[in-house]
């Protein structure tokens, strides 16, 4: 734990204590009694996730130990991606198999455009809502 602690520290992520190996993994040496390595690698917004962990005394990593890794390291950032997802967007995209379904969204995009570009034309012309309603002849 004392050297995982470390590597709050920049300062710590490099060699001895830290070995960058390959595809965003590292390695943390943990030398003693143990001879612990633990392999690890970044995520976003500055964490650290430890991924795998193995006591050797040689001085590399074994090859199992690092594919093992880079697995995890691979169904941790999917897994990761997957939870974004929100109901509602895996609600859309279930709607969105329907082929009517589609068609309908795609028209309510591109009327939400327009009602965007009429906006900001209203806007550079200076008018307000109610200006540009009463010019119009309808209500704001």
């Amino acid at each position: 734990m004392a050297g995982l602690e470390k590597l709050r520290n920049r300062e710590y992520h490099r060699e001895p204590l830290c070995k960058a190996l390959n595809n965003g993994l590292f390695e943390l040496r943990l030398v003693g009694k143990l001879n612990t390595r633990v392999l690890w690698f970044f995520a976003k917004n500055c964490r650290i996730v430890a991924i795998h962990g193995i006591r050797n005394k040689g001085r590399s990593v074994p090859v199992r130990a690092i594919e093992t890794a880079a697995e995890r390291m691979r169904d941790w950032r999917k897994k990761s991606d997957a939870m974004k997802k929100t109901n509602f967007d895996r609600y859309l995209e279930n709607q969105l198999k329907d082929p009517a379904f589609e068609a309908r969204f795609g028209q309510a995009g591109e009327a939400w455009d327009v009602a965007l570009q009429i906006a900001a034309l209203r806007e550079k012309a200076g008018l307000s809502r109610r200006d540009l309603a009463k010019l119009l002849g309808t209500s704001q």
